[in-house]
């Protein structure tokens, strides 16, 4: 009925994590259910907890297919076209530093006129975004562990940067994946 891969999936260490929250909250629902004292609201969670359990299960399993299937095509295309591989995350890392530029600002603005986020004034939260966008700009690697870290890169050898004159990254300068100087 299921694929082997989802029953696989079954009895992962994420899936043993999500069984053991929805049994151990329906084991306490269906208890409060049988005693005495009983609450009426029970009757709904136990009838959330049954619909959702299947629920939250299908969404880890497809959240986990999709990470494979992000890594298997970041593979791919390392290998078959790693120079636009490599634009592209340059980019998207410039992309994301000027985001953080923008509602950096936008909140120091907001904040020094009256804006608060649970009594801490606005401008704080962006001080902090330009803090974090200072530092990506000048080479810090803020985006460590996550999609856009440089670590993950793919390589260029120095016949793949020969061959295109015009290639920079970030900012237009030459870096470590650049070609060397001549």
């Amino acid at each position: 009925m299921f694929s082997p891969e989802f029953r696989r999936f079954l009895r992962s260490g994420d899936a043993f994590q999500i069984h053991l929250l929805f049994g151990g909250l329906t084991v306490v629902l269906v208890v409060g259910l049988l005693t005495d004292d009983r609450q009426p609201d029970l009757g709904w969670g136990l009838l959330f907890a049954v619909v959702a359990w299947p629920i939250v299960l299908g969404l880890a399993w497809l959240g986990q297919k999709s990470d494979e299937k992000f890594v298997a095509d970041h593979i791919a295309e390392s290998i078959s076209a790693p120079r636009q591989l490599l634009q592209k995350r340059c980019r998207w890392r410039l992309i994301s530093l000027g985001f953080l530029l923008v509602v950096g600002l936008a909140c120091v603005f907001a904040g020094h006129h009256g804006w608060e986020f649970e009594s801490l004034p606005a401008y704080w939260l962006g001080y902090l975004l330009l803090l974090i966008a200072g530092l990506g700009a000048v080479g810090v690697n803020v985006w460590y562990g996550g999609p856009l870290d440089p670590r993950f890169d793919p390589s260029l050898t120095d016949e793949d940067l020969v061959a295109d004159p015009e290639f920079t990254t970030e900012a237009g300068l030459h870096d470590d994946h650049s070609r060397p100087d001549q």
